[in-house]
């Protein structure tokens, strides 16, 4: 879990999620929900109640990645919890 903030109306960008080791190529990271067993969704605390978010573009390189998600009802400058896990996958 982590907080997020609103920079644009209904669009949330979470804190920065590094990776335990770095690593030696970009790959690609697939987030899902706590609350359902949706792929590319989390799930925000919104109005006293955690709800799914909209589409989830995770931007992602070597160290980490960070989630911008849409969650309707956000306001501009609020901060919101967030939740869900991921798996990332990095081949040569």
């Amino acid at each position: 879990m982590g907080v997020s903030v609103c920079y644009t109306a209904g669009a949330i960008n979470s804190n920065r999620i590094l990776f335990k080791v770095t690593k030696r190529t970009t790959g690609s990271v697939v987030l899902y929900n706590a609350l359902v067993s949706t792929a590319n969704t989390w799930s925000g605390f919104i109005s006293g109640a955690f709800t799914t978010t909209g589409s989830v573009n995770p931007g992602f390189d070597q160290i980490g990645f960070v989630v911008d998600a849409s969650l309707s009802g956000a306001t501009v400058g609020s901060s919101y919890l967030i939740s869900g896990h991921w798996v990332a996958a990095c081949e040569l």
